[in-house]
């Protein structure tokens, strides 16, 4: 299953990928528009 979240600011983003690390799920946080690097990163999981 893949979910995504859009935060409004650093704190909110960290704070959830920080919450879904502890439980065992693969985080990705990107800041802006993902570029290329980002999204082959993110096809990986």
């Amino acid at each position: 299953m893949r979910f995504a979240a859009i935060a409004d600011d650093f704190t909110g983003g960290s704070d959830l990928a920080g919450m879904l690390f502890a439980q065992g799920v693969r985080t990705v946080q990107t800041f802006g528009v993902p570029g290329p690097d980002e999204v082959s990163l993110m096809e990986r999981y």
